[in-house]
């Protein structure tokens, strides 16, 4: 499962991190840390859920610490330096391997997107690639709604939604579930399908 997800973490690191060698470094010390601790988990959410946490958890402390390292990482400015410091400075270039990953994964979700309904894949596009306001995205998870509800109720499937969704805002993406009236919105909504 580990190997499987590892791409999505270093992914979610990176979001955080903003450097492909931190992301990989936090990732690698949140699976430590998880078979460490896997005894400890409860199973009160899905093991996936889990280690997105211990991942998020771990990119948030290795940008902490690369804060209060940064206060103290200029030399000192008395000439005795082997090598000029201002070398190790990374570019504002982004690896090549990142880009190329980040091609391969654009193109795999647009294959899969050719293969959604027509409806489906609107909520989608307009969610991850326009620039959308909480609102927005609130309006595009009632459609999806409409569609989804009536189905899960046939078939017996109970649908839920987190009450802080997401608890931060992730990848830039607009907080959907934040405030009372954002839940009383959606269930409004759900209640006219049904």
């Amino acid at each position: 499962m580990f190997v499987a997800l590892r791409s999505r973490f270093v992914a979610t690191a990176y979001s955080i991190l903003l450097n492909q060698e931190d992301a990989e470094e936090a990732v690698q010390d949140a699976f430590l840390s998880a078979h460490c601790h896997l005894g400890n988990f409860e199973g009160r959410s899905a093991l996936r859920t889990w280690l997105t946490r211990i991942v998020l958890n771990s990119a948030l402390m290795t940008r902490r610490k690369r804060k209060s390292a940064a206060i103290n990482s200029f030399p000192d400015s008395d000439g005795s330096l082997d090598e000029d410091w201002t070398e190790k400075v990374r570019g504002p270039h982004k690896n090549p391997e990142v880009i190329y990953a980040e091609r391969e994964t654009f193109e795999f979700i647009d294959g899969i997107l050719d293969q959604m309904r027509p409806v489906l894949r609107q909520a989608f596009t307009m969610t991850y690639y326009d620039d959308l306001s909480s609102d927005d995205m609130r309006a595009n998870l009632v459609e999806f709604l409409r569609e989804v509800v009536p189905v899960a109720a046939e078939n017996g499937v109970r649908l839920a939604i987190h009450p802080d969704d997401p608890p931060f805002s992730l990848f830039g993406l607009p907080r959907v579930v934040s405030q009372a009236r954002d839940i009383q919105t959606i269930l409004d909504a759900v209640r006219k399908v049904c």
